[in-house]
């Protein structure tokens, strides 16, 4: 059964396979390769992708965003207060869950949580998968942005387990991107950056490849700073430029703001290509009818503050890694919003032009390392940067039987094992804690000490033998990493 890779994206997901010694991205039933990340629910049936845009429903019955809502427990705590308006569902909190409103106010209201949400999309592109391979799917590799807290890690593997998959592994979006460039490219000992600027996040990596190994030696972002979010800077440039000629405000009309976001979507990918103005018409009723032009100067100027943004997650990422921008031999560009001139021309007077690349899609480069990964764990082979992820294959390893038992009593702070067996039968590797999950030494050697001696080695100059216990006191937050060996006692 063939393993696959899906990119569950904020504004467009997508599926791929390895095939042919090569990551493929699948065409869905409309011949494109990616999805909107669309969901309507109608009264017998739930669309997804395009036919859910143009579904004949309830506005508030089209759920979108649903990666941005996951795994939060309140909708107010969101850092998404100036965009509410602009949506055009329904949200709310139920036992402590952000989540959606269907039908509000009548006989039939119904909470949905956006990991059910995000389930459609993926079973969505399972059916692609199937449908293309013409057998059934079971097993899968998912991404997901490096920072991802431990409730939204939680409740995407929730989703994941609604669609009727199994997953082997949930990849941070760099690390697939890195996968996927050093398929095409050998990125051989190399300092690389990954700018992952998608539909709704920014997710920044530094990535150190050495001797065919790859180590995360910082990352930084912003969960909601992506497309979507120059999207709306365009529809309130737009709203308000109405509202000066006209008493007319579009916010109380949910149909023509979701037409709005899809002028204004379109205009922003078109000013991308052309350098010329491009006119948002949008007709409304009678002789009354929105025409806004918008130059891809005014554009930048809108989101000026947005851009700048990204470069401040570049410098941070670069400083918390302890590198100067000149030690960074490549930059590699992710997500549809790297397509934007001014995004690459910021990154080129920062690095220089030739250390931008691009050369896989932006929009599918995160599916292929997906891909090649979910192939690798299908055939249980060694596989450049990454070896044998502990967690989910741990009946494939040396001493597993000990191994499994504290990756599972470990496996809510995502302890990825990377594994050799020594010549004196120990096991040597490394540990890493992703995803703010501040689980402090401490906590780590509670969950274990009744199964494992220890000795820790922290590589500076010259390798340093420490005590784990007393030594490594403070949490393991984002990038931190430990060099170790463990002997069962």
């Amino acid at each position: 059964m063939v393993y696959i890779g899906i990119d569950l994206g904020t504004t467009y997901s997508c599926v791929a396979i390895f095939d042919n010694g090569r990551p493929i991205t699948l065409f869905n039933d409309d011949g494109k390769h990616t999805v909107p990340s669309i969901v309507a629910y109608g009264e017998e049936e739930i669309l997804v992708g395009n036919p859910a845009l143009i579904y004949n429903t309830d506005l508030s019955n089209i759920l979108y965003d649903s990666k941005r809502l996951i795994g939060w427990g309140i909708v107010h705590d969101l850092p998404l207060a100036e965009d509410r308006q602009l949506w055009t569902f329904n949200v709310d909190t139920r036992n402590k869950i952000a989540g959606y409103i269907l039908h509000k106010g009548t006989p039939r209201e119904k909470f949905v949580t956006p990991e059910e949400v995000s389930a459609e999309i993926l079973k969505k592109l399972k059916l692609t998968a199937e449908t293309y391979l013409g057998q059934e799917v079971r097993d899968v590799v998912v991404t997901i942005p490096a920072f991802f807290q431990a409730e939204q890690i939680a409740a995407t593997k929730r989703a994941v387990e609604l669609a009727g998959l199994n997953l082997r592994c949930l990849l941070e979006e760099p690390s697939a991107a890195a996968i996927a460039y050093n398929k095409k490219r050998k990125l051989d000992d190399s300092s690389i950056l990954i700018f992952d600027f998608g539909g709704g996040t920014l997710d920044i990596s530094i990535l150190d490849i050495k001797n065919g190994n790859l180590s995360v030696k910082a990352v930084s972002g912003d969960a909601h700073l992506g497309g979507q979010d120059l999207d709306s800077k365009i529809m309130r440039y737009v709203i308000d430029t109405f509202a000066k000629s006209f008493n007319f405000d579009i916010c109380d009309r949910p149909r023509l703001i979701k037409r709005l976001r899809t002028e204004c979507r379109k205009a922003k990918e078109s000013l991308s290509s052309v350098n010329g103005p491009i006119n948002i018409h949008m007709d409304i009723k009678d002789e009354l009818e929105v025409n806004v032009e918008l130059t891809r100067e005014r554009f930048q100027e809108l989101c000026h503050e947005n851009f700048q943004r990204t470069i401040y997650y570049v410098l941070r990422a670069i400083s918390s890694a302890g590198l100067k921008v000149t030690q960074i031999d490549h930059v590699i560009l992710v997500g549809g919003s790297t397509k934007i001139p001014l995004v690459q021309k910021l990154l080129g007077e920062r690095f220089g032009e030739g250390k931008l690349k691009f050369d896989i899609n932006p929009n599918e480069a995160v599916a292929h390392g997906a891909a090649i990964l979910a192939h690798t764990l299908q055939k249980y082979e060694s596989m450049p940067l990454i070896n044998l992820t502990l967690n989910e294959t741990a009946s494939n390893v040396p001493n597993s039987f000990e191994m499994e038992i504290l990756a599972r009593k470990l496996k809510d702070h995502e302890i990825l094992f990377y594994l050799n067996t020594n010549e004196s039968g120990g096991t040597e590797g490394t540990v890493r804690i992703f995803n703010s999950q501040n689980c402090t030494v401490e906590k780590f050697m509670k969950l274990c000490s009744d199964q494992w001696a220890y000795e820790a080695a922290i590589a500076s100059d010259k390798v340093r033998h420490f005590n784990f216990e007393k030594t490594l006191t403070n949490s393991f937050r984002y990038f931190m990493s430990v060099s170790f060996k463990i002997f069962s006692k």
